[in-house]
């Protein structure tokens, strides 16, 4: 793990921080996923802070996602009905699970950009991976699908100890950590997953009581306020099976190495 992101972190010393980057590594079921993006530049499926992705309220950092499902008949994936394409791959065609595809069907993501394409089928056998594509390329979706996908074939059979999420996605700065959380608020609509997101300058002691009293998934984080809580021993990282490292370039360029580095050494 410690040579991978040397090798990432290097590789991204010796380019330009205005473009892209994808890496994932899975070590006993953990992934790594490093994404840069250019300051200013909009996401297909990660929306602005301040637009919550299809009208739907914005998303709080201790909201724990609510299963929704229609009366009747239950919701299938053919019931999201989307026509081949030459040259590209539909979203249904990664066989995956009606909860996940209803959320995508209600965002209305039908086809797989480039990058989701090459990455997501690796992602989903549990492999690892590594990708470069332009801003604009749904990268955030396309870890969040596997992070679920993951989670609903691989339940945990007891309940875990508050404080012990499964997933970790580390973010540089506040605004992105919240577009992630609210994305991933989306995503997990008719899942049972808990998701919360947490960060420095505000609200310190409504994510400490977050994190203290409930069972969390999922955590997106940015670096320092993470360790803060690791330090208090309100989180612990020893459960972690899936660590994402958002905008890799920028974490480098504002000088959040020491922290990350300290922070993927608690992960198993």
């Amino acid at each position: 793990m410690k040579r991978l992101l040397k090798k990432i972190w290097g590789r991204l010393r010796g380019r330009s921080s205005s473009g892209e980057e994808v890496n994932a590594r899975r070590h006993h079921k953990k992934d790594v996923v490093s994404a840069g993006h250019e300051p200013g530049s909009k996401d297909r499926h990660e929306k602005p802070a301040e637009r919550p992705l299809h009208g739907h309220r914005p998303h709080k950092e201790h909201e724990i996602p609510e299963k929704r499902e229609s009366p009747g008949r239950p919701w299938t994936t053919d019931m999201f009905v989307v026509p081949p394409a030459e040259g590209k791959t539909r979203f249904c065609d990664l066989k995956l699970p009606d909860s996940i595809m209803h959320a995508i069907a209600d965002l209305d993501f039908k086809y797989c950009t480039p990058i989701q394409a090459a990455i997501l089928p690796h992602l989903l056998e549990g492999r690892d991976a590594a990708g470069r594509a332009q801003t604009g390329t749904g990268k955030t979706a396309a870890f969040l699908i596997a992070i679920f996908d993951y989670f609903i074939r691989n339940p945990v059979a007891q309940r875990r100890r508050n404080g012990t999420p499964r997933a970790l996605v580390l973010s540089p700065t506040r605004e992105l950590a919240l577009q992630i959380g609210r994305d991933a608020v989306d995503l997990a609509k008719y899942c049972p997953f808990r998701i919360l997101t947490v960060y420095g300058g505000t609200e310190y002691e409504k994510q400490k009581t977050a994190l203290r009293d409930r069972n969390v998934d999922v955590i997106v984080a940015t670096p320092g306020r993470l360790l803060d809580f690791q330090r208090n021993r309100v989180l612990d990282l020893r459960q972690i099976e899936i660590l994402v490292i958002d905008e890799a370039d920028r974490m480098l360029d504002m000088g959040f190495i020491p922290d990350v580095s300290s922070i993927v050494r608690s992960t198993p």
